[in-house]
């Protein structure tokens, strides 16, 4: 079958939806199927992905998508609805999926996301499946109903496959954040709560993965946190950020007014036995599970006291490391390839 995945964001943009596309790409061609990845992102000086097995093509003319769509069995709109790759799809008569990775703004909502919501709501009525990456995001977009609709987890991509190569029990950082240095990832709360722990007495490593425009106003805010050992490691490659998490105890995902979908990080921590401590997001509740705790969005003095549970008992440290390791097989890659050959199977059939 000859599927086009239209993905605005892509390689070599960093992202959850630019690396989940990939993943799905991949996947796809996996599951013997011809494969072309549309999206707006321009190289700019990086290289073309090789030997990928899929066609990528990187086009901001609407003449161009309409040109691949009208040649593709199936559109699957990654990351939600992209309303000129839905419209095309439904005056080409090509059967649709919106794949949805992100959660309904839990913010306010200005009048003009409201009129773009509703437009975007009328075309994916015509979708032949909606696809949520929890349960959560199909809930909070009201996804729901008789509106055919599937959750297929986001898999920790590669990690699996590599955990075995360290040993858990060489831990170096107590607390590791991974994610982009923004105000909406609730990396401020962390600080404040890091401080709170500081005054307590306690003394935490912690590593920060990542970049992002509050770098330096953070870096300010941990020079005044006396006692903390903090890292701050930048952007860095799938093989650095392995060793990080398999030298990390417990993984933080204090993410505040930024509307998280499935955090792939959180399924990446699994897989190295890390526990987490998450906000008390409906999306981010539902990917942890039984396997780490999570406190009220921005409360800072009940995130230091979640990690001070954690980090000084090691029974309830190493009962939340068994319940990760078992967690970690519902994002596996061998589980989001059956998934994604059984949403295959439904839309066909």
């Amino acid at each position: 079958m000859r599927i086009l995945i239209y993905s605005e964001f892509f390689y070599p943009s960093i992202g959850g939806v630019e690396d989940t596309s990939s993943a799905l790409a991949s996947v796809l061609v996996e599951l013997s199927h011809d494969v072309c990845v549309f999206t707006r992102t321009s190289l700019g000086d990086s290289p073309e992905l090789c030997g990928v097995g899929y066609t990528i093509v990187r086009s901001t003319a609407k003449s161009c998508l309409f040109h691949f769509i009208r040649d593709s069995d199936l559109v699957i709109s990654k990351g939600g609805v992209a309303a000129f790759a839905c419209f095309f799809a439904l005056i080409a008569c090509k059967r649709f999926i919106v794949w949805h990775e992100m959660a309904g703004n839990i913010v306010s909502i200005s009048q003009r996301s409201l009129g773009r919501a509703l437009v975007n709501r009328i075309i994916s009525r015509r979708s032949v499946l909606h696809v949520g990456v929890s349960s959560a995001v199909l809930h909070s977009l009201g996804i729901t109903g008789n509106i055919r609709s599937e959750v297929v987890y986001n898999a920790a991509s590669g990690f699996d496959l590599v955990n075995e190569r360290f040993c858990p029990s060489l831990r170096e950082f107590d607390l590791l954040f991974v994610g982009r240095l923004i105000e909406g990832k609730g990396v401020f709360v962390l600080a404040e709560a890091l401080k709170i722990l500081a005054n307590e007495g306690c003394s935490y490593s912690l590593c920060i993965a990542g970049d992002g425009a509050e770098r330096l106003n953070l870096e300010k805010m941990f020079l005044d946190v006396p006692g903390m050992v903090v890292s701050f490691c930048g952007s860095i490659d799938k093989v650095r950020l392995t060793r990080i998490f398999a030298r990390s105890r417990v993984l933080v995902l204090p993410s505040t007014t930024h509307p998280e979908g499935m955090p792939v990080v959180i399924a990446e921590a699994f897989t190295f036995g890390l526990p987490v401590i998450g906000s008390n997001q409906p999306a981010i509740v539902e990917t942890i599970g039984e396997a780490g705790v999570s406190f009220p969005s921005g409360c800072a003095v009940e995130l230091s006291r979640m990690i001070r549970w954690i980090l000084d008992n090691n029974e309830v440290e190493e009962e939340l490391r068994r319940a990760a390791i078992l967690r970690s097989e519902r994002f596996s890659s061998a589980r989001f390839r059956q998934r994604v050959s059984e949403v295959l199977d439904r839309v066909t059939r």
